[in-house]
């Protein structure tokens, strides 16, 4: 795996210092090549380090006496972005209980799959959270919550390529809710904020990437194992 690939893979797992550590070493060492700055751009997006992104179009120019080009985001359209982050934060920071919505499948994109009941709202109060899932509403104190971790998995999304997926899983006294914080296709919008605001109340364990068996190769196993079986009996 190449050092850019390992920052790629740090960011995605949420290893926002060590990404740009790293990164910053290769800029360094590389201090010129504009491939080299179009990748990092575009890790520190996925990280939402805004600050990070506009040093890099900085160095970039400082070294080399041009624009950086070739990006996927012009630099006003980060700043922004980042401006959009900053009044999001600053609203939920005026309000006594957090709000969050599910997005549609469309404000989602392309790669968010469709879920079965899945968690339609999120208030987060002082000292409670209420999750809405169908036409019901649970409730729990914070300290009621058994487990909170941010499950990774590596998931292909057809003509879109891999990406790392993240799920929080929420385990409450007889049920468990999930829900995705990607930062590609996360099913609450300001998901960066939910999961911050989550952290503040809870103690969120991450767990290990693993790669997404494809459906085919479950249906395989499963024709496998029912031939056996007929067999045997």
């Amino acid at each position: 795996m190449s050092d850019i690939d390992r920052a790629d893979k740090l960011m995605k797992e949420s290893r926002n210092e060590e990404a740009k550590s790293l990164l910053t070493m290769l800029l360094q060492k590389n201090p010129t090549q504009k491939s080299l700055y179009q990748e990092a751009v575009n890790i520190y997006l996925e990280g939402k380090m805004y600050k990070e992104v506009k040093e890099a179009f900085g160095l970039y120019k400082e070294k080399t006496g041009k624009e950086l080009t070739g990006v996927d985001f012009r630099l006003e359209d980060i700043e922004r972005e980042e401006q959009e982050s900053i009044e999001a934060s600053r609203e939920y920071q005026d309000t006594s209980v957090k709000v969050f919505k599910r997005m549609s499948i469309k404000e989602r994109g392309m790669g968010g799959s469709p879920t079965f009941l899945p968690v339609k709202e999120i208030k987060i109060h002082e000292d409670k959270i209420i999750l809405k899932q169908g036409l019901k509403e649970y409730s729990y104190n914070w300290s009621e919550i058994l487990d909170a971790a941010i499950i990774s998995r590596e998931k292909s999304v057809r003509y879109l390529g891999n990406y790392v997926q993240k799920v929080f899983v929420l385990k409450c006294p007889g049920k468990t809710f999930k829900f995705d914080v990607s930062s590609n296709y996360p099913e609450f919008k300001h998901s960066n904020i939910l999961v911050n605001e989550l952290r503040k109340h809870l103690n969120v364990r991450k767990g290990k990437i693993k790669k997404e068996v494809p459906w085919w190769v479950l249906l395989i196993i499963l024709v496998i194992f029912a031939l056996l079986l007929r067999r045997c009996l």
